[in-house]
This record gives C-alpha cells, sequence and structure tokens, in this order.
C-alpha cells in the first residue's frame, strides 16, 4: 500500500487533482474500493476529464444514459482525477487560499483496490445502478463536452447537500463546456433534488462558443416537463427521452 499527503498535489483546498498509481484499474465505489477505504478524508465523489467525453462526475448511485462504462467506478492506469474533501461545505461562507490544507490529510492507495478490467458495461453491480429518475444534461461544443445530472429522490432537498450533491468544476482552463443546474445557489454536475418544481440550469462556456444542450431521461418522469427560458421568457414542453 501507499499513502499520499494532499497537501503535496495541486488543490484549492477542498478539491484535489491525484491520479492512479497502478498499471491496473483503480476501483472506486463499493466496500473495498479507494473512496470507501478513505471515507475519513475524502467525500464519495470524483471527477474525470477526457478528451473525448468531457468532464465526468462519477457517484455510486449514478449511471449517465450514454457511455455508462464511464461511471462504473473505475479509473484507468495512470489515469489523473479530482476528488474531495470531506469537510467540504460550500454554504459555510468560508473560503480557504488556493493550495491551502488546514490539518494533515492523507490518502491511501493499496493492491486489493485494483482489478485488471474494469466492469463490462452492463455488468455493474447494483449499487452503480440509479434507483430514482435522472435527468441528463450535456452540453457540446467543438471543444468537447460535460454532462450535469438531476436526480430525484424522496428524502433529498433542492438545497445544496454535500452528501448528495456534486458541485461543477467552473475551471476557465477547461475549453469544454460546462453543463450544470442549481443546488440552492450552487452549480452542480450531480444535483439530487426532492421534485422538479423551478430548478435552474445552465452552461458555462468561453463568449461567442455555439453549444448545443441535450436532455434525456425526461420519459422517465411522471409529470411533464417544461423548459424555461430567461432570456426569450418562452416555455417548451420537454417531450420524448431526448431534447
Amino acid at each position: 500500500s501507499m499513502t499520499l499527503d494532499l497537501s503535496t498535489v495541486d488543490n484549492d483546498g477542498d478539491h484535489f487533482l491525484i491520479g492512479n498509481p497502478y498499471m491496473a484499474y483503480l476501483k472506486m465505489d463499493g466496500d473495498d474500493g479507494f473512496l470507501a477505504a478513505n471515507a475519513s478524508v475524502l467525500a464519495k465523489k470524483y471527477w474525470t476529464v477526457d478528451g473525448k467525453n468531457g468532464i465526468i462526475v462519477g457517484t455510486p448511485d449514478v449511471v449517465w444514459p450514454k457511455d455508462s462504462e464511464l461511471t462504473s467506478g473505475y479509473i484507468a492506469p495512470m489515469q489523473a482525477f479530482f476528488v474531495e474533501s470531506k469537510d467540504y461545505n460550500p454554504g459555510s461562507g468560508t473560503t480557504k487560499a488556493d493550495g491551502e490544507v488546514t490539518e494533515a490529510k492523507k490518502v491511501t492507495f493499496n493492491a486489493s483496490m485494483t482489478v485488471a478490467a474494469a466492469t463490462a458495461k452492463g455488468q455493474e453491480t447494483k449499487s452503480f445502478s440509479a434507483v430514482n429518475p435522472v435527468l441528463t444534461l450535456t452540453a457540446t461544443s467543438k471543444q468537447g463536452q460535460s454532462r450535469a445530472a438531476v436526480v430525484q429522490k424522496s428524502d433529498a432537498s433542492n438545497q445544496y447537500e454535500a452528501d448528495k450533491d456534486a458541485v461543477a468544476l467552473l475551471d476557465s482552463e477547461i475549453d469544454a463546456p460546462m453543463a450544470y443546474t442549481v443546488a440552492g445557489s450552487y452549480a452542480a454536475a450531480v444535483n439530487a433534488i426532492h421534485d422538479y418544481k423551478n430548478v435552474p440550469l445552465g452552461v458555462y462556456a468561453k463568449d461567442g462558443e455555439e453549444v448545443e444542450l441535450t436532455i434525456e431521461g425526461a420519459s422517465q418522469l411522471v409529470s411533464p416537463l417544461y423548459l424555461y427560458d430567461a432570456v426569450t421568457r418562452s416555455t417548451t414542453p420537454i417531450d420524448g427521452d431526448s431534447f
């Protein structure tokens, strides 16, 4: 096994860029995975970035409608990924200077977290399957793409909750447009909500960049869904499974 001191890696005090040090796949989810082993330090969520599929957030209960193998809970050999401090609370009103880690935090890697190959698409265990309706937003441009998910859960609120939501990494250094919804007053890439009443959404992109926004999963919902454009003040019904 090996440990990594988070104060030595690129970070903003709450989010850290680290990498899979093994020449094997790193299992993220499950009782024997990386996130469970580091639950005292890290939240159960992570972010990956690649040129083809853009920015993806991995959480144990969300599988994206497309390319679900990307969030099946595995990090490729030598692949970098972002993690979040368990203590992160954007609603606390406090901020930290870039790179500041207020206390010693170390994450652990061990060989028992690794597998020779990721689980095949369609063979994920139950823990990887969303048990509630998921609405997926995909923002695509010539620069790349990103995805955001809205998950309806009976025990969730429409405010930001650290154990259910994942913030969107709105970084100007990332060329791809960022799709997001709003959890409370924070941009979220995974947003667990109680109901679909007035859930703001948006796209963070470079000025003048043409972006296509796709919404998928509306057919899972019992009640009709409408998209309200705040600029034109027009409402459009979202019909079918892709809009």
